[in-house]
């Protein structure tokens, strides 16, 4: 069994709460649009979105322990020095990601699913994730990320195909066994304990320097970044470049026939 866990933002970190809601919704959507049903969707929330979905494979959980600002944690000073990519908010909201990821996934883990992808909760999945990891799987499996997807800058129409390395920059792309998973401290107020799943493109060096064991890339396109002004850190002025071989590579990913997109993804 496989267990999807969606953090879903508090609504004081909302710009448009009703989009927001909207984009949740085609989330969970586009996983129970897997082709095998044997998955359970854990939604982890402050503030439940405006239309819950009443499904037997969907469940939300409310996030026991309230909101922390930047000012609150132990190490926010501590991930901010050096690094010039971060700024507080970022810090901020990287902690509330992380700790709702770990706790979905402790929840998952306690409940008996064997491996346990987070997804945000504006991304799509492919339909054949839970089929492809189930049919694979071998005992002593420890997980598979998503090397392959695209990105959707929505109000064009666009897609983008990324032919690799999707999971640095894409947070729906790491399946880890749960024996893997850290169990972790609630009350912690430190990000550096709680950011097992937030730092996406870590995660996969982490597994291998403790375990010695390799994440395997699925050999699929499996996840759609949705690109919209309400995103954190991707822009369409991102992916469309400002120099010519940026804005070449660009027109050269543009993806021109959509029928196996649709085909393999739920998308509205």
């Amino acid at each position: 069994m496989i267990a999807f866990v969606i953090p879903f933002k508090p609504k004081r970190n909302s710009k448009d709460w009703e989009l927001d809601s909207i984009h949740l919704k085609n989330t969970i959507y586009s996983i129970l649009e897997q082709t095998d049903n044997r998955f359970q969707i854990f939604v982890v929330v402050h503030d439940m979105p405006l239309e819950s979905l009443v499904n037997d494979k969907v469940t939300y959980l409310i996030f026991p322990k309230e909101y922390c600002e930047y000012s609150q944690l132990e190490d926010g000073r501590e991930q901010l020095k050096g690094n010039t990519y971060l700024n507080e908010k970022d810090v901020e909201y990287l902690f509330d990601q992380g700790r709702k990821q770990l706790y979905g996934a402790n929840m998952a883990a306690e409940n008996g699913f064997e491996y346990i992808m987070c997804v945000d909760a504006d991304d799509l999945v492919s339909k054949r994730i839970v089929n492809y990891i189930l049919q694979s799987k071998n005992q002593g499996d420890i997980g598979w990320f998503v090397n392959k997807g695209f990105f959707l800058i929505k109000n064009e129409n666009i897609f983008i195909r990324r032919p690799y390395a999707m999971n640095i920059y894409n947070g729906s792309t790491n399946i880890v066994h749960h024996t893997y998973i850290p169990s972790f401290d609630i009350t912690s107020l430190r990000l550096a304990e709680i950011n097992f799943f937030s730092s996406h493109a870590y995660l996969a060096t982490r597994l291998k320097e403790n375990y010695g064991k390799t994440l395997q890339p699925l050999p699929f396109y499996a996840i759609i970044y949705v690109v919209t002004d309400q995103n954190w850190r991707a822009s369409a002025i991102d992916l469309k470049g400002k120099s010519l071989i940026q804005q070449t590579k660009f027109l050269l990913r543009k993806v021109l026939f959509k029928k196996r997109i649709n085909k393999d993804f739920y998308i509205k």
